[in-house]
C-alpha cells in the first residue's frame, strides 16, 4: 500500500469514528471528506448528482449496484432508499461499519480495491466515486478497473466520477491554498498525494478494454472541486 496509502486509510478511519450515533446524509458525506475547503459538497447538491448518475445507467429498484471505495455509504444511501440492491466494499473497517449501520439490507465488505471481494458478473453497474486520486500509482489504478470489469455483467456499466484533471492540477492545487490558507492546507494535505488523470489514460483504458467511452466535465452547484474534475462512462460491448 505504501506510506501515503497507510496515511489515507488512517484519515478514513479517523473520519468515520468521529460520526455520532444519529447518522444523516450530511454525516455520510463528511465522513467520505466532502466536508473541507474545496471538497465541501452541499447535501441537495449531492441527490441531484447521485439522482442524475441514476438516469445515465437507467437504474430502477431490484438493479445491483456495487461501489469500489463506498467509504460510508454517501453515495449508495439515496440509492439504497429507492429499492436498489448495493453493495460496498472500501479498507476501512470503520466506513464498512457505517454503511452497514445506516443500510441494514446491503451488503458491504473490507477490501482492497483491486482485489473485489466478488464474484464475476455480478453487478448491472459498477462505480467509484472521488476514490481513484487515492490510488498510489496508475497501474493499481488499472489493477481496479480490471476487477471492476470482471465483476460487472456483460454489457453492464462502470462509472468512475469526480477525477482529479492532470491538466488542471496546478489551478486546483492553487485554489485549495487560496480557500484554506497555506498553513491550513499544509496541515490537511501536507503529507498526502493525491493521483491526477489524464483523459488519454481513460481512453486508452476503454480501447484496451472494448468499452464504449465517454467523459464529461464535473459540474455541481456549490462543489468547487468540480472545477477540476470529470467523470467517466465505460459501456462493456460484451
Amino acid at each position: 500500500m505504501g506510506d501515503t496509502g497507510i496515511k489515507w486509510r488512517k484519515v478514513w478511519e479517523r473520519k468515520a469514528k468521529s460520526i455520532s450515533a444519529s447518522v444523516t446524509l450530511a454525516n455520510l458525506l463528511a465522513a467520505d471528506g466532502f466536508d473541507t475547503g474545496t471538497g465541501i459538497f452541499p447535501v441537495n447538491s449531492w441527490l441531484e448528482f447521485v439522482s442524475r448518475i441514476m438516469r445515465r445507467f437507467n437504474l430502477k429498484s431490484g438493479d445491483r449496484v456495487l461501489e469500489v471505495g463506498c467509504g460510508a455509504g454517501a453515495f449508495l444511501f439515496p440509492l439504497y432508499t429507492r429499492g436498489i440492491d448495493v453493495y460496498g466494499v472500501d479498507y476501512s473497517d470503520n466506513q464498512i461499519a457505517l454503511c452497514r449501520r445506516v443500510m441494514k439490507g446491503g451488503i458491504f465488505k473490507v477490501g482492497e480495491a483491486n482485489k473485489l471481494p466478488f464474484n464475476d458478473g455480478s453487478f448491472d453497474v459498477v462505480i467509484s466515486n472521488s476514490v481513484f486520486q487515492y490510488f498510489p500509482d496508475l497501474k493499481y489504478a488499472e489493477e481496479v478497473v480490471t476487477e471492476m470489469d470482471r465483476v460487472t455483467k456483460s454489457r453492464g456499466c462502470i462509472g468512475i466520477f469526480d477525477v482529479n484533471d492532470i491538466e488542471k492540477k496546478e489551478n486546483f492545487i492553487k485554489t485549495r491554498k487560496e480557500k484554506l490558507g497555506e498553513k491550513e492546507y499544509e496541515r490537511l494535505y501536507g503529507d498526502l498525494e493525491h493521483m491526477f488523470y489524464s483523459r488519454a489514460w481513460f481512453r486508452r483504458i476503454a480501447m484496451r478494454y472494448g468499452f464504449e467511452c465517454e467523459i464529461e466535465d464535473q459540474s455541481i452547484e456549490g462543489y468547487l472541486n468540480s472545477f477540476f474534475r470529470y467523470n467517466v462512462f465505460f459501456k462493456k460491448k460484451f
